[in-house]
């Protein structure tokens, strides 16, 4: 990338076309769009203006994002609309997404209070938090320790990716995808001791359910106040999918076991 960058570009050009080469390799074997910015900006110099000004686009891009979870907050459970229900999975993402972001900003701010670089101003929520500081040394001695606490609050996320709602955001548009399919058709009279069979297309449409109640407000029976919900349906299937298709399942009891726990 070097080398083709200085035939046409000169100074902040050239760390401009390194890093949309690195960016682009990166997106081939990670997932995370802001991991893959952070890390490109490793192969920007450090005392540049091209990483002075993406430490201030990565900064702006963290204040989006709080100001984005704050308004999740404030949505669910200040001015929560009636067909949404609260569950203790919604404030645990949220919590675990500010956490990763805050702590972030805890980290860079402990090492902008050590190094203290000519470009501090640039990143300046990292500035805000080096200045809270009370000395270098105490920032050098806690750094270690937050920077532990945010690793582990990051992959704890990750980690917790596909089991919670976040899901849908993979799930959505592969069920999109799949839309023309056909659908498949689940007798009535099915007694099967191991509950009915979905297919794949009907799994990945239960993970796509983000619960947003916008089925029960359509929903003619649930309208009529009739025992029926069809979020609960899908949230029950999803559930009930799960359980029959974990691993721990080949163990006969254990299988038997979960399937009563759910199945009526």
């Amino acid at each position: 990338a070097h080398t083709d960058a200085v035939i046409s570009h000169a100074r902040n050009g050239i760390y401009g076309e390194i890093y949309a080469a690195v960016i682009t390799s990166l997106a081939f074997v990670m997932d995370d769009p802001r991991v893959i910015v952070v890390e490109g900006a490793r192969y920007v110099p450090a005392r540049s203006e091209y990483a002075a000004r993406l430490s201030f686009c990565l900064e702006v891009l963290g204040l989006m994002l709080i100001a984005g979870l704050l308004m999740a907050i404030i949505r669910r459970y200040v001015t929560r609309p009636p067909r949404l229900d609260n569950q203790s999975q919604d404030l645990w993402v949220l919590v675990l997404l500010l956490a990763t972001v805050l702590t972030g900003y805890l980290v860079e701010g402990l090492r902008l209070a050590v190094n203290m670089p000519e470009w501090e101003a640039w990143s300046f929520i990292g500035a805000l938090f080096s200045y809270l500081t009370p000395s270098k040394d105490q920032a050098d001695a806690w750094y270690p320790f937050i920077w532990w606490l945010h690793i582990l609050v990051s992959l704890g996320l990750i980690a917790y990716f596909p089991f919670s709602k976040l899901f849908h955001s993979l799930a959505g548009p592969v069920n999109i995808y799949m839309a023309s399919q056909p659908m498949t058709v689940i007798s009535g009279f099915d007694e099967s001791p191991e509950g009915p069979g979905f297919s794949v297309r009907d799994r990945i449409n239960f993970s796509a359910c983000t619960r947003c109640g916008r089925c029960n407000e359509e929903c003619p029976s649930a309208s009529a106040q009739e025992p029926f919900s069809p979020r609960e349906f899908i949230s029950q299937a999803k559930e009930y999918t799960s359980v029959r298709f974990n691993p721990l399942t080949r163990i006969k009891w254990f299988r038997e076991k979960l399937l009563k726990s759910i199945l009526p």
